[in-house]
């Protein structure tokens, strides 16, 4: 239950700097979600938003984690396919590495 003390920590403190107008414009992902209402019009309370909160990061996680296994496995089966990553790979760190150095 660490993870969720954390996360308890982090809303009240993101409130705190809301009420003392410390957050500027440029909102995140937690701030639309502590303005968010239910179809009642009242704020979410705290247990719903760490829930949102740990359903998105474990859901990303577990999708990103899908979607690189899968990559490869189609990569491991298809030799030809590898071989245009690969290379399209090494074009981009090559251009990236010349390009920022």
């Amino acid at each position: 239950m660490k993870f969720v003390k954390i996360i308890q920590n982090i809303i009240y403190e993101r409130r705190m700097a809301i009420r003392k107008g410390q957050i500027g414009e440029n909102n995140n992902f937690l701030d639309i979600i502590l303005e968010t209402k239910d179809e009642k019009g009242e704020k979410l309370e705290d247990k719903d938003i760490i829930d949102l909160l740990i359903a998105f990061l474990f859901g990303a996680h577990d999708s990103i984690a899908t979607a690189t296994m899968w990559s490869i496995i189609y990569l491991t089966q298809n030799p030809l396919c590898l071989k245009k990553a690969k290379v399209n790979h090494l074009e981009f760190v090559t251009f990236k590495y010349f390009a920022f150095n």
